[in-house]
This record gives C-alpha cells, structure tokens and sequence, in this order.
C-alpha cells in the first residue's frame, strides 16, 4: 500500500499480492481456455446458419442442415446462451487481469472521491462527490480476501479487495478522516427504493417500479420464447418437451404478470408499519410490526446475508411474531442499514442495530483460525493466510 500527497489531494494506491492468487489465476486462465472454445464453435454455428439462410448452401459440406421448423428456436436459444456466455468470459477475463496485473488507486481530491481499478491496459474509472458518500466500512466476511466499500446514495460502489483485513481497518479510518464523514447523515433512501402516492391517499414505500417493470418484460420475453418452442415441439410431435416447455412458460407468466401488475408496499402510521400486497388496485394486508432490527445470518455456503427486520412485540400468535424481512441482502449491509435509518426517522418506529461489531468479527476470526488449526496439517497451513481482524477503540 502506497500513500501519497499531492497538491491536487490525497491518493492510495493497492497492489494484489499473496502467493495463493496465482493458483485462482492458474484456474480462471484454464476456465477461459474452455471459454474461447464454446464461444468460436457456438458463433460459428450461428454465422453459419446464416449464411445458409441468406444463399441456401450451407458454408460447408460438413456443415449441420437444420431443418426450418428447428432454425428459429434453436439459433434464438444458441443466440441467448451466447449473450450469457460472453458475458461470463468478459468478467472472467477481467477478473484474471485484475488478479495477476491489477492496480486500485483511490483518491481523495477537492469535492470527490475518485476510483480506478485497473487490469493490466484496461481500466474502470468512478467518480463520486463528497456529499453522495454516507459512509466507509469493510464488509463483514470470513473469507480470505475482505473487501472495503463506499456507501452512496447511488449504492455501494467497491473500492479494493487487494489488501488484508488489518490493513483494511487502517484504510478504512484514513478515508473517513480525509473526507470528513463525520458530518454526513443519510438523508435520502438507498437506490432501489421510491416513496410513491397511492390512490387511498398518502404515500408508501415500494422497491423500484421501473426496474420492476423491467424484470417483468423480460420474464415475459422468456415466457414467450418457451411458449414458442412448446408450439414448435408439439408440431414436431415431441410430446414430452411440449408439457415442459408449456408448464415452464406458465410459471413464468405468472411470474410476469405479479412483476408488471403487482407490487409489495410498505405504509407506516401511529407507530405502526404494515406490509401491503397490491395488484391491479385490489390492496391486502400480509403483516404488521411495531419495531425494526437490522440483523446477520451465514447460509449453508458460510456466505453473509444482512437484513432489516419488521417485528411486531404486541402479536400473541406464534406465527406472527416471527420477522418479516423487508430488505435481504448479502455480503453487504449498506442498503439494510441505509432504509431502516430512513424508515425509523420517517415512521418513528425503533430501530435496533443487532449486526456484529468489530469484536464479534476479532472473535469471529479467532474462532475459524483455531478450528483451522485442530483440523490437521492443511488447516494448519490455512490458517496461516487468516488475518487477525483488529477492534477499533
């Protein structure tokens, strides 16, 4: 880690380091072996059904003759599979670039925090403004490589994963001091989330319409790509892939149709808030609470998942005093933490922060160290990579 100070502000710049980034360099460059292989064999595939279609001689002798009623499902599906796969290649290469000749530089000039994260000749450059940042944390994570990001009202933006958990800490406190967050409170909600008005009167809380009614058109889109290779099997008389296809385009109509005519909605008064189901005005009651936690839980893959939690304490049924999550994230408690401090400003309910501290992630670490330790001589040897996680006075 090098720090500099120019007249132009403060900088830092990170390097990958560590011997053990060789061996997920020495797996991701064979994955893009496999990668290149699939992407020239399905593009050729594709390039040559349509030279076919556009002069009626395939481009080789040997080349496969699809049939008309199979052209259009089968290069929309190779076509579909194709977008996919490439974009996994151009995140893998990016990945294996930044994991062998990677360089994070971070800094601080004037009004704004600039990022550049570079992989080898390609680069990735953010710029935030100082008064769009609410925060600077590490997140929680028992993996070997903990990350540190920028909470903005845009989201979380990462800033480096280069660095181990203690020096991160350091990392950490320098950036907090050089932008001055001290004074900065979140005042706006998380991106994903609108206060809207709704026709009863009053506003409610909902997630992103928009990027709803995206997500709906294309459930939609797959929706009717598999009604079209149902119809196309039942005339091919593939009666099996006719009933999947058919079932499967129903599932995702009915997903569809919740994502573009239905919406949860979140509505808050006297101390009370309530979890609402709308869909084409008819409006539900799920669940009320009348007290709101920010919470963790590990999944069986030992990843970190963060949540804001409605309660409610006056409940005597069992079932409804269990929480009800009203956002489920993983690996990063920003968004959580963010609209539970709007929330409990806006609709005066209590909000209890039970996320672990930096002495429960110190115990934590400890912990995985020892069991590391006593499970023989390759956990020892793990063990060994596991940096101890400092607590902040």
């Amino acid at each position: 880690m090098q720090t500099l100070r120019t007249f132009d502000g403060w900088e830092v710049r990170l390097r990958p380091s560590g011997f053990g980034r060789f061996f997920a360099a020495a797996f991701l460059g064979f994955w893009l072996c496999g990668w290149a292989v699939g992407e020239t064999v399905v593009l050729a595939i594709l390039l040559g059904a349509g030279w076919t279609w556009l002069t009626g001689t395939p481009p080789h002798p040997d080349f496969p003759n699809i049939s008309d009623a199979a052209r259009l499902p089968v290069g929309g599906f190779l076509l579909l599979w194709l977008t996919f796969w490439t974009y996994g290649g151009i995140t893998a290469l990016w990945t294996f670039l930044r994991t062998l000749w990677g360089e994070d530089r971070i800094m601080v000039r004037g009004d704004l925090l600039r990022v550049e994260q570079r992989a080898a000749p390609l680069r990735r450059t953010r710029e935030i403004p100082r008064d769009q940042i609410r925060g600077i944390h590490r997140l929680r994570s028992r993996s070997l490589h903990p990350s540190l990001i920028a909470d903005t009202l845009r989201g979380p933006i990462p800033l480096t994963a280069f660095l181990p958990a203690a020096d991160l800490d350091a990392l950490e406190t320098e950036l907090r001091r050089e932008l001055n967050l001290q004074t900065l409170t979140a005042a706006s909600l998380p991106q994903g989330w609108e206060q809207i008005a709704v026709p009863e009167g009053g506003t409610v809380l909902v997630q992103s319409p928009a990027r709803r009614r995206r997500n709906g058109l294309l459930v939609a889109l797959a929706a009717a790509a598999l009604a079209l290779t149902a119809l196309w099997s039942a005339g091919t008389h593939q009666p099996i892939a006719a009933v999947v296809c058919t079932a499967l385009a129903a599932l995702l109509g009915w997903g569809a149709w919740r994502l573009l005519f239905g919406r949860y909605e979140w509505r808050w008064a006297r101390g009370r808030l309530r979890r609402d189901w709308r869909c084409r005005g008819h409006v539900r009651t799920l669940c009320e609470g009348n007290r709101l936690r920010l919470a963790a839980s590990s999944d069986s893959d030992n990843d970190d998942w963060y949540s804001l939690d409605l309660l409610d304490d006056t409940a005597t049924q069992p079932n409804k005093r269990r929480p009800t999550h009203i956002a489920h994230v993983i690996r990063d408690p920003s968004l959580p933490r963010a609209l539970g401090e709007w929330l409990a400003r806006e609709s005066g309910l209590p909000l209890e922060d039970a996320l672990p501290s930096a002495t429960t992630r110190a115990v934590d670490v400890e912990e995985l160290r020892r069991k590391l330790e006593a499970s023989g001589q390759l956990g020892r040897w793990m063990a060994k990579f596991v940096q101890p996680a400092k607590t902040k006075p």
